[in-house]
């Protein structure tokens, strides 16, 4: 853009304080309620793919060789590299929401086999080494209270899990620290893979199979509605609003345009007819309502930050994701500006400024 372009752009902010507050503080107002409504659907949806999860990680990572009726069983054969985890994060990046590792073996609990699965603790958890958890059907042996013998270790059981319908309900659950070495396994064989919210399961198998050339992935079958189905109904009707709320500051900012150009009209045509080219002048007034957008949309993406921030204790901490998502919003702030402007722009290019300055 040329200097009297610039020079054009700044005359008219500074000229014109209060439509260009007035017009602004619109774009701000939208801009807020983007940035505040996608940060707390973001972490709405966190919060529902969690729940997803209950029922099993979208993927798990055992040795190759494992089949699904295998693992099914908690029939594990191997260990996985120690590199393996590094290669999963490698492989998703921003897709993953979390990883857990387990140790999986089979050993004799009061005189019958069970799967006995090393895992860590919750977070804060104070867990000791020597307390255990049990599935809903071992339950029915050995109840919270009781002190089972694993391989010349005690544990006490502190909790019963929930059903899962699965091999699970039938095991027993140790400490991640008290599962290594418990029978000569030392390293992990089980990786459960949780994906962030509204991530294909398909797609991330595809390409942590291909990062572990190695290993076995399964995917969990948890039906297309879990899978894909409620998290693509929930950003679309974000997309809608989010479309409608663009219509709205694209006809304000029009408005906008329209009214400076045919206050301007004199003067534009009198800079053209001393030398500044048309190309000047559309540049100039496309500029103008970009910077307008912009900074409103500046405005209101940190007003946003902060509605979001006290409606979603989630996202309390301002991170990567958020200034992403700020920076998303000034942006399309300012391409809604430029293309609001544009027919006015065009307008007032290919207006004759002699019959302007005769008319005038």
């Amino acid at each position: 853009m040329t200097s009297a372009a610039l020079w054009l752009v700044r005359r008219e902010l500074a000229a014109r304080v209060r439509r260009v507050a007035l017009a602004g503080a619109v774009v701000a107002t939208i801009a807020a309620a983007v940035t505040a409504t996608e940060l707390v659907a973001r972490g709405r949806e966190a919060a529902v793919a969690a729940q997803i999860d209950l029922v099993g990680p979208a993927l798990t990572v055992v040795p190759r060789g494992t089949t699904a009726s295998a693992l099914a069983r908690y029939d594990i054969a191997g260990e996985l590299p120690s590199w393996t985890e590094g290669a999963i994060r490698g492989a998703l990046e921003r897709d993953l929401r979390g990883i857990e590792k387990r140790i999986v073996v089979h050993r004799e609990v009061a005189g019958a086999h069970y799967p006995i699965v090393g895992v860590f603790p919750a977070a804060g958890s104070d867990a000791a080494l020597d307390e255990a958890a049990v599935g809903s059907e071992l339950a029915r042996r050995h109840d919270v209270g009781s002190r089972v013998t694993v391989y010349g270790r005690e544990f006490e059981v502190v909790r019963v899990l929930p059903s899962t319908g699965s091999v699970e309900d039938a095991a027993l659950f140790v400490p991640f620290g008290a599962a290594r070495g418990l029978g000569g396994v030392e390293g992990v064989n089980e990786l459960r893979v949780f994906l962030a919210a509204g991530v294909s399961a398909h797609e991330a198998e595809a390409r942590v199979a291909r990062a572990l050339p190695g290993a076995t992935v399964i995917r969990t079958d948890r039906g297309e509605v879990a899978d894909a189905a409620i998290q693509e109904s929930l950003a679309r009707h974000r997309a809608i609003a989010y479309a409608v709320m663009a219509a709205v500051a694209a006809l304000t900012l029009l408005i906008a345009a329209h009214l400076d150009a045919t206050e301007r009209r004199i003067e534009l045509a009198t800079l053209v007819a001393v030398g500044a080219s048309r190309w000047t002048m559309f540049g100039a007034l496309l500029a103008r309502s970009a910077a307008v957008a912009g900074g409103g949309a500046a405005v209101g993406a940190l007003v946003g930050s902060l509605i979001g921030a006290a409606q979603e204790p989630s996202i309390r901490d301002v991170g990567p994701t958020t200034w992403a998502l700020a920076a998303v919003v000034v942006g399309a702030g300012a391409l809604v500006g430029m293309v609001a402007a544009v027919p006015t722009a065009f307008a007032c290019a290919a207006r004759d400024p002699v019959r302007e300055l005769q008319e005038g």
